[in-house]
């Protein structure tokens, strides 16, 4: 039942984007609906809802949310971020194919709850505002860098490029 609740309340009414224009760190529209992404203060939010009036706000520290960078491999440049509430994840994706070709940037956003998906929404074609890369260079600049063979962030100096940047 609250998996119906929350897949009803994901899919209804129009939207617009809520981050102030230097925190915008994602932004997509789904349907009528607003998906974004936002950089407050010292934490991220995620907002999914009508223009003014999101449906869903949730917001966690830069510190310790769950942020994936590129693995640096592929063709496909793909990043992630995970909020939690209630028991459930809303994973936000952004991924760009760097070969060129006419599929460009796209994202979305997957709800789990434990490793059952809930609800996948794509964002429509051609309304991603941005990749979330943006997010590992936040979380260098509080001194964090990405630990890649245990694949989570941690205190330490990463250096120029936080993408293919390692813990020492």
């Amino acid at each position: 039942m609250r998996s119906l609740i929350l897949a009803l309340t994901l899919l209804a009414a129009p939207a617009a984007a809520a981050c102030q224009p230097d925190g915008e760190m994602f932004a997509c529209q789904i349907g009528a609906k607003t998906l974004e992404v936002c950089h407050e203060g010292s934490a991220l939010v995620y907002r999914f809802g009508p223009d003014g009036k999101p449906e869903l706000t949730l917001s966690a520290p830069l510190e310790t949310v769950d942020y994936q960078p590129w693995s640096g491999w592929g063709r496909n440049r793909s990043y992630t971020v995970t909020f939690q509430s209630n028991g459930l994840a809303y994973q936000v994706r952004s991924d760009f194919d760097r070969s060129g070709r006419p599929r460009g940037m796209d994202g979305g956003v997957t709800v789990l709850d434990g490793t059952t998906t809930v609800v996948e929404l794509t964002c429509d074609w051609g309304s991603v505002t941005r990749e979330l890369e943006g997010i590992g260079w936040l979380k260098t600049d509080i001194g964090q860098c990405f630990d890649q063979e245990n694949a989570v962030w941690r205190d330490g100096a990463c250096g120029q490029n936080p993408e293919f940047c390692a813990c020492p």
